[in-house]
């Protein structure tokens, strides 16, 4: 009977190794897949951000030339030997940066590796000035009316603690080159109602 006592209570601790072991290794596995997660994410981001600095740069580039040739063509237009062609061109010009803009927020909505809510701040980042969130406003002579002068575009992901800011700068909207400075990883903030609640801890 004694010997049987034993057997049971050896038996049921190697059971309870055994549940241990394969705890353990869940446990294991699940913070690994976890910081994969995070990793792939993290990488995505950053790749994200690149992509939307990249097409800032070049939709800010497009929009000031065609501004400047919109702006020429409509002072053109003033002029008797050019009258008649400037106008022309004027529209036609005003046409073509209608198309590129939307092209723009098209690709903008579309871009590869970027969650939702980071290609809503992108488009709502754009510096120049719309209406209903899509066409432009404009100047008496045609060129696209600009809302700032300086912004702060945000990539971030729900499952990561930080988001990507830059802070961007054009001088006006004739200039086809855009200033983008301090690039950084900026650390999200947590509630403190939530900080520590049952137990659990958001980093």
């Amino acid at each position: 009977m004694h010997i049987r006592s034993e057997r049971g209570s050896i038996t049921f601790l190697g059971l309870l190794f055994a549940l241990f072991i394969v705890s353990s290794t869940l446990i294991h596995l699940y913070t690994l897949s976890q910081l994969h997660i995070k990793t792939r994410n993290k990488i995505k981001i950053y790749l994200c951000f690149k992509r939307q600095i990249k097409l800032t740069k070049n939709y800010l580039s497009k929009m000031g030339k065609l501004n400047k040739l919109i702006s020429y063509s409509y002072k053109a237009s003033f002029i008797p030997a050019t009258s008649a062609i400037s106008k022309v061109t004027h529209k036609s010009l005003i046409i073509s940066q209608r198309i590129f803009h939307a092209s723009v927020l098209k690709n903008i909505s579309l871009l590869k590796d970027c969650p939702f809510t980071s290609r809503v701040n992108h488009l709502r980042s754009l510096p120049y000035q719309r209406r209903l969130g899509i066409f432009l406003k404009r100047h008496l002579d045609g060129t696209a009316k600009l809302r700032t002068h300086r912004w702060k575009m945000k990539t971030s992901h729900s499952i990561l603690n930080f988001y990507l800011q830059v802070d961007m700068k054009v001088k006006n909207r004739f200039s086809n080159s855009l200033f983008a400075t301090k690039t950084k990883e900026v650390r999200k903030r947590v509630k403190p109602y939530l900080n520590g609640w049952s137990g659990f801890h958001f980093y």
